[in-house]
């Protein structure tokens, strides 16, 4: 939204922005130095650092984690320091309802299967914190503000979504949601949360081409409807080949280049992303997340009209 000052308010990463994803192994098992030296041999000016990942674990130091999800690296802010000081800008990496550690915690915040009444788990072995639940959004808040104080320029959070990818079990959740506006205005209210808590400069929400793109006669199953009508400015496109499911989401026509030509896929769902995005905000941001192989993906994702990229 425009201030009532009637200014626009400056979207986040002003420069081009070129991460590479540092996993937590890299993160752990190379010192600060060898990893400046990794980032800047290769051109990169920014790294995206997983805080809290899909598995649930945390791995900076925290008072918010869970029992059994922390897992912090030896010195950890201290590695973000180091690379900042040194024109790193670093980047927290946080998955939100994807996560097991604190879905199988004990802690109520779970999305429950329908079949046998304990912890659902999606196709990929992974359980998810229910979107409905109160003590579930509270719980990421605290570990993005967490993030937020502890010297992070930016953050990213992923998976602010419901699963898709079932097996023989379907997830049941705390609230109604049977109607894809019940959860789009979950998911849209947790972002303004987080809006709140790390700030419209300093906030990213990643999502794939649905979390850009609306079809309101077939709504899709993970976001509900879109992501944009969020207070936050910055959005991260998903463009990762092997995350894309066609099947799930039923709408195989905008997709149909997944498999046949998967770099005509990128150009064209960066494009859709770029121009709903653009056709939705005064002031926005728009970055491409991409696999490391083929080393096309990043060419292709910068012809779809997006400069600012992170390499997965």
């Amino acid at each position: 939204p425009v201030p009532d000052d009637g200014s626009v308010p400056e979207a986040q990463l002003s420069e081009d922005t070129r991460a590479l994803h540092i996993t937590p192994d890299e993160f752990v098992g190379f010192t600060a130095e060898q990893l400046l030296e990794n980032l800047t041999v290769n051109g990169y000016n920014s790294a995206l650092i997983e805080v809290k990942g899909e598995s649930g674990y945390v791995y900076f130091d925290s008072e918010a984690a869970v029992g059994g999800a922390l897992s912090p690296a030896y010195d950890a802010y201290g590695k973000i320091k180091y690379l900042q000081d040194n024109g790193i800008s670093c980047i927290a990496y946080i998955s939100c309802f994807r996560d097991t550690a604190a879905a199988t915690s004990s802690s109520g915040m779970e999305v429950r299967s329908s079949s046998t009444d304990s912890t659902f788990f999606d196709s990929d072995g992974y359980a998810w914190l229910d979107p409905f639940s109160e003590d579930a959004k509270k719980y990421n808040l605290d570990i993005i503000k967490e993030a937020d104080e502890g010297g992070f320029s930016q953050i990213i959070i992923d998976n602010v979504c419901f699963p898709t990818k079932y097996t023989t079990e379907e997830p049941v959740y705390k609230a109604d949601a049977s109607s894809a506006d019940s959860k789009n205005a979950v998911l849209i209210n947790f972002i303004n949360e987080a809006v709140s808590v790390a700030g419209k400069e300093k906030l990213t929400v990643m999502c794939d081409t649905y979390g850009f793109y609306e079809n309101k006669e077939t709504p899709n199953e993970r976001y509900g409807r879109n992501l944009l009508k969020s207070e936050c400015l910055s959005y991260a496109a998903d463009l990762r080949l092997t995350r894309q499911e066609t099947a799930v989401t039923g709408n195989t026509e905008l997709f149909s280049y997944v498999d046949e030509m998967p770099m005509v896929f990128i150009l064209d769902a960066g494009n859709i992303a770029v121009s709903h995005l653009t056709s939705s905000k005064e002031a926005s941001n728009i970055l491409a997340v991409v696999e490391r192989d083929p080393a096309d993906t990043y060419t292709y994702a910068v012809h779809s009209g997006i400069k600012n990229t992170i390499i997965w």
